[in-house]
């Protein structure tokens, strides 16, 4: 290869690499948000972005008449004709959910709700994908839940690197596809 052909073979490089780069942001964003979905719900959100400090369910007890209409199923139900006081992790537990950590999945409405708003360019081959809700509802339960729980949306540094990481792969595909 000539320094000629070299020079346009990494023009057509770089070219490929800025076509792709909102797309690709926007994957990265993605699969971050998709990372921290799965943490937050399989091991509990963070108080206050702090790894260490999960939200518990508060062991306070209330009329479970206030749950009704609430259930999702038999077993929700039948907490509530069994208990005249409950909690929220009991009401969890009898219907099969998770109770120890607190994870804002009991619909899952919140967390469908989040979603990549918009991806622009912030310099030369630097983009940024906006997360944030795509209606007023899921607006309102994250607004509710940062002021109880401080920001859990936050990603982890593992889960930055992750991102990045995917990132790497996919720009060395396409390097490689040229």
């Amino acid at each position: 290869m000539t320094i000629k052909e070299f020079r346009l073979h990494l023009a057509k490089i770089k070219q490929r690499i800025n076509d792709e780069l909102p797309k690709l942001s926007e994957q990265v964003a993605v699969a971050t948000l998709s990372l921290v979905k799965d943490r937050s719900i399989e091991e509990g959100i963070s108080i206050g972005g702090n790894e260490s400090n999960k939200a518990e369910y508060s062991k306070k007890t209330f009329p479970t008449t206030r749950l009704k209409g609430k259930e999702r199923n038999a077993g929700g139900r039948a907490y509530i004709e069994a208990n005249a006081l409950g909690n929220w992790a009991g009401f969890r537990q009898a219907q099969g959910l998770k109770s120890d950590k607190v994870n804002l999945s009991y619909t899952n409405r919140m967390w469908t709700g989040i979603q990549v708003l918009s991806t622009t360019q912030t310099g030369y081959g630097k983009f940024q994908s906006i997360i944030g809700a795509a209606d007023q509802e899921t607006r309102d339960k994250i607004e509710a839940n940062v002021e109880r729980f401080g920001m859990f949306l936050d990603p982890t540094p593992d889960e930055i690197e992750i991102g990045r990481d995917s990132a790497t792969v996919v720009i060395n595909r396409l390097i490689r596809d040229v």
